[in-house]
């Protein structure tokens, strides 16, 4: 039978991102995370690198990963794969017999050399990953983990837009996906084994993610708010009124139950998209790229809570020409039945789906009851460690003991993930002190946070 998590609502084959192991073997060395994950804590004071660790390999780590021949047969695979994850599917392989390979294969092979220094147990016997450059529109670069086959492909991607960055930035982003392949962060429940949740109020040692100890209590309030915001959207405010935000998992039914509709009732469902682009071009703009948050003025706020309702009041009535309720439609998706959906549905979502006058009112329902949670938490008193900032920080370290430089990552947010304009505003945060986190749900963090956060791991690296 088909699991139905409604507050994740998807589970795709592949698994993309930037890539973790199933279960810890034997005891954590000295410098590794308290609760068994890889950490940064065991810098050597000669050579400055992160303790190895070992924690996530088996005796037979080469099953971790699936090896390839050549970039060929890599990249025969990924073309495959894209079949099966809609994410990739506009990543096209640029053939190997690019001349672009020569630039980064190089820089590939010396900061694999310095990952099997670091960790030595978990790259035992993998050879070097191999590089698959993708045609995309935008820099970036990812690693993945294949539920189809339970191994992560010794492969990784890097777009295209990130070569004209520089060689800093380009290694620096070779690092940061190699942490992800070598830790194994995309295995199922590595994730969860490496976060770290804490007050920064109250942070100890130097403040670094990786020196806290596991606030349960705060663990407990943050996987709760990354699973609302992952389902309604970021950004909570009563203004929204029941609109679920573009960037919110369960935007894939209010898409479906609007076509649906549509197709029967064409006219009201036109007004609501017209209700809606309205409502979404007066908010973009008030959404920060630097600093991953929505700021907006009392007078701003009136008017996304008068847009908000306009557009609710129109899709709920198209949505009354689609007989049926929230549940009828996530079984008909999933060729299953009602009572199977319901089985495996929350309270929360129970209630919305019975209360409901019909599919879409059922959302509106469910994103005003998981928002009212999401406003609640105080977004300065909790944050937590994940497999992204590790991943951050352990690519610092390895850079720096191969004698590359350790800003690398951080150039390349600067050049690749902010424009003038956003450089000079997260120069002006640094100034004034830690800039913005972001969005907690987020495990990147914000950009200004992740550089400024670089700098500080750097002179804490050089100190010891």
């Amino acid at each position: 039978m088909k699991t139905f998590a409604l507050s994740t609502l998807f589970v795709f084959t592949l698994v993309a991102g930037c890539s973790g192991d199933d279960t810890p073997s034997g005891t954590p060395p000295p410098g590794s995370s308290p609760d068994g994950g890889p950490g940064v804590t065991g810098i050597d004071t000669s050579d400055k690198m992160p303790a190895p660790q070992g924690t996530w390999t088996k005796p037979t780590n080469l099953a971790h990963y699936k090896l390839f021949d050549g970039r060929d047969a890599a990249i025969a695979y990924f073309d495959q794969a894209r079949t099966r994850a809609p994410s990739l599917a506009n990543d096209e392989p640029v053939p190997a017999s690019d001349a672009r390979y020569a630039s980064v294969d190089g820089p590939v092979d010396e900061i694999w050399k310095g990952f099997q220094a670091a960790y030595a147990r978990d790259t035992e016997g993998v050879p070097t990953p191999i590089v698959i450059l993708v045609e995309a529109s935008a820099p970036g670069a990812y690693a993945i983990y294949d539920d189809e086959i339970g191994q992560s492909p010794n492969v990784f991607m890097i777009q295209t837009p990130t070569l004209p960055l520089g060689d800093a930035a380009l290694r620096g982003v070779i690092a940061h996906e190699l942490a992800h392949h070598v830790l194994k962060h995309k295995w199922p429940g590595v994730g969860e084994k490496i976060e770290r949740w804490y007050d920064p109020t109250k942070a100890k040692g130097n403040g670094f993610g990786f020196e806290q100890a596991n606030d349960a209590a705060l663990a407990a309030t943050g996987t709760k708010y990354i699973v609302f915001a992952t389902t309604t959207g970021d950004y909570p405010l009563t203004e929204w009124n029941g609109f679920s935000r573009p960037d919110a998992g369960i935007e894939y039914y209010r898409a479906l139950i609007h076509d649906q509709a549509k197709a029967k009732s064409a006219a009201p469902c036109a007004e609501a998209e017209g209700a809606r682009d309205q409502l979404l071009r007066f908010v973009d703009p008030l959404r920060s790229r630097v600093t991953g948050t929505l700021v907006a003025t009392p007078a701003q706020l009136g008017e996304i809570d008068a847009f908000a309702k306009a557009y609710v009041a129109k899709e709920t009535t198209c949505a009354s020409a689609l007989p049926g309720k929230f549940f009828d439609v996530v079984a008909a998706d999933a060729n299953a039945t009602e009572a199977a959906v319901r089985a495996q549905a929350s309270a929360a979502e129970i209630d919305a789906n019975d209360g409901a006058s019909n599919a879409y009112d059922a959302i509106v329902r469910l994103t005003k009851t998981y928002d009212d949670f999401l406003l609640t938490v105080d977004p300065k008193t909790i944050r937590y460690y994940s497999f992204e900032e590790q991943a951050d920080d352990v690519s610092a370290a390895v850079l720096l003991a191969i004698s590359g430089d350790p800003r690398g990552l951080a150039t390349y947010l600067e050049q690749g993930a902010l424009d003038a304009a956003g450089r000079a505003e997260c120069t002006a945060l640094k100034g004034a002190g830690e800039p913005p986190y972001g969005i907690l749900s987020d495990p990147h963090h914000a950009n200004c946070w992740r550089v400024w956060h670089a700098e500080k791991l750097i002179a804490y690296l050089l100190s010891k």
